[in-house]
Parts: C-alpha cells; structure tokens; sequence
C-alpha cells in the first residue's frame, strides 16, 4: 500500500478512535448522573427526580416538560410549576425577590406553584445569629427600601432546627423528613398537609387566582422515594387538577439559552458546523495527499527528503512540457553564456534538435564533452 494512502487511513482510524473515546466518556458521565444537579429532572440517580417525570409522561389527559428557559417563558393558566431542590438560603434572596414577579403573574392567571426544599442540617446557634444579624443589617440599609419578601408575603417563615437529635431517623407513617427545616407563623391560609411532630412540613394555601404549595424536603420527588416509598396519592395532591405541568430547571442552573448549542439552534447555525468539519476535512485531506498531479516516472512516495537539485529537477518536470525542454535551456544558455564562436555555438544555432531531441541532447552533450575535457579526445586517438 502507498505510504501515504497507509498514513492516512491510520490518521483517520485514529481520529474516529478518539471521537468515540470522548463520545463514550460523556456518555457515561451523563449516564452516571452526577453532571446534573440534585433533583434534577434530568438525574437518574437516588438524587434525581426523572423518575417522577416520565412516571407523569405516561399518564393520559397531561402535558409534561422541562422549562430551562426564564420563567416569563411559563404560562400560568391551567399549569403546575414544580421548583424542586431549592435551598433555604437562596429562597430568601433570589426566590423571594428575584423569581416573585414571575410567580404572581403564574398565580394571577390561575397557575399552582410547588416549591419543594433541600433538606437541611440543623444549624448552630452562631449561625442562627450571624443570619439574623445579616437580615437585620439588609433592612437597615438607608439606600434600600424596606420591602416584603415573597414569604412574608404569604404568611410563613421557615425555620430551621437546632437540635440534632429531635430528627433521627424517622418512624413516621406520614412524610418521611431527612430535613430540619420546617415551616412556622403560618397566616390563616396555610393548610398543613403533613407534619413532622408539631412542625408542618407540606402547607399549602390559595394565593391571588391560583395557589402555592410547600414541601420542606424534596425528598418525596426523588427517583430513591418512588422506589422505595411511592405515594402516588400524595403526587396527584401536589400536580392538582391542572393538566399542564411544568419542571423547572432554570433555577438549578441548566439554562438552554446560556449554551452555544442552544443559540446555534436558536439561530439555525447547523450549517456553520458543517462547513466546519468540511474545512477540516480538507485541510487533513490536503496535508496526507498532494494536490499536484504525479510526474511521470516518478514516485511521489520519493518526494520527501530531496535535495534542492531533485527539487528543481522535479520542478521543472511538471512545469515545463518535455519537447520543449531543449529549446528553453538552449535559450536559457544563449542569454547568460558569452559567444566564443565555438562548435558549440554553431550547433546550438541551428534548429535541428527542433525535429528530434533526443538526438539533438546527444549532439550537444558530446559537443559539450569535448569543449570542456579536449584531452579525451586526444587520448583516445
């Protein structure tokens, strides 16, 4: 097989064997779950909640999708919005003020909200100070007005616990907790679904045309509690009677308009794409085979490592015809040599290589030979 030909069905063998290594190790990354956040709609694992999701796809007269979009993207009539995995401390700042508009749009239009938290370790008492002094020092800022957050609002505080022991492991028939945050001060509103001893932990209440629900710990969404502990009766009590549920993963991070793939799609770049691997095939396509064609007997195998002389030899090959080869280096010789009225000279000057030139290359190259070696000639005789 030709080197070259050899070389390149290696290079490119090596290259698919490099595309399906980096293919296989996303894969198994995403397969493995661990490149999504808990709670995930997206998450396979115990962490996940892909299960709740496509155990919904599966039922008739229902709707179900991923929002990874802003929530001004959600329609809120007829429509359950599920927040899983929210985290106590983000819930006061960005969920209260940030996602609050959003929120009461989907509630004025009838739409239901559920708000399920991340469980929660029990906090130290200095920690439990350094908040509240933080919360102090935000309302007491002169620059800022004083505005209510969204769970003021609604009539609920959430509260976390400070004693370990209160929340080992649970023996309760009713929601399991693994969470020591808990909902306190509620406004008469509120319903309590579940609690865990005197602390209320799955509350809903109406709000504006719609309603809000909840959870302390999203736990009882997960793919480990569907497995382990499904209570399908409690699931269809958080969907409601709407018909449109949506899961929201732009609040855990997974935005699509944030992703060069998602803006090329937007965008119907595809096409860049392909233009792309086009150009880079042809540029390891013109690195592995010459765009020259082959000169005539001789290898193109041969081509690397020549000299300069075997260069310009192989240069002068493809670029000048071969039965005018004679004539242009006669030519080339009459313009840089001085007349000396030789042999030579006079069988240069006439055109009878013109009709053969082979025989006309001899003629000159004995004429040549006995213009620089004579005394051949005289040896010889």
């Amino acid at each position: 097989m030709d080197r070259r030909k050899l070389t390149a069905a290696t290079a490119a063998l090596l290259a698919i064997a490099f595309v399906a290594g980096v293919y296989a190790l996303f894969r198994l990354r995403f397969e493995a779950a661990d490149a999504y956040p808990v709670y995930s709609t997206l998450r396979a694992d115990p962490l996940g909640a892909k299960a709740l999701y496509e155990s919904l796809v599966l039922q008739p007269g229902v709707t179900v999708s991923r929002n990874m979009r802003p929530l001004a993207a959600v329609k809120g009539r007829d429509t359950t919005l599920f927040l899983l995995g929210i985290d106590e401390w983000s819930a006061q700042s960005a969920l209260a003020f940030g996602m609050a508009p959003d929120l009461e749009r989907i509630a004025h239009t009838g739409g239901r909200t559920v708000i399920a938290f991340l469980p929660q370790r029990p906090r130290q008492p200095l920690e439990v100070e350094i908040e509240k002094q933080l919360r102090e020092a935000t309302k007491r800022d002169p620059k800022k007005k004083p505005v209510p957050t969204l769970f003021e609002r609604l009539g609920v505080t959430l509260q976390v616990e400070l004693d370990q022991t209160r929340h080992s492991a649970g023996q309760s028939a009713d929601l399991p907790r693994y969470t020591a945050l808990w909902f306190d001060q509620l406004a008469p509103e509120w319903t309590v679904h579940r609690a865990y001893g005197q602390h209320p932990v799955w509350i809903e209440r109406p709000w504006l045309n719609g309603a809000i629900v909840l959870v302390a710990d999203s736990w009882m969404l997960s793919n480990e509690a569907l497995t382990r502990e499904p209570d399908a009766a409690s699931l269809a009590d958080l969907a409601g009677p709407n018909h449109n549920l949506v899961f929201d993963e732009s609040h855990l991070g997974l935005d699509e308009g944030g992703s060069i793939a998602g803006l090329m799609r937007r965008y119907h770049l595809q096409g860049l794409i392909a233009a792309l691997l086009a150009l880079a095939a042809l540029y390891v396509w013109k690195n592995t085979s010459p765009l020259l064609a082959r000169a005539p007997g001789r290898d193109v195998t041969g081509y690397s490592g020549f000299s300069a002389a075997a260069g310009l030899v192989t240069l002068l090959e493809r670029s000048i015809p071969a039965p005018k080869l004679l004539d242009i280096c006669i030519g080339e010789y009459k313009s840089t040599a001085p007349a000396r009225g030789t042999k030579l000279e006079e069988i240069l000057n006439h055109n009878e290589h013109a009709a053969d030139p082979v025989r006309g290359y001899e003629t000159i190259r004995q004429a040549l030979g006995d213009l620089t070696h004579p005394w051949k000639k005289t040896s010889s005789n």
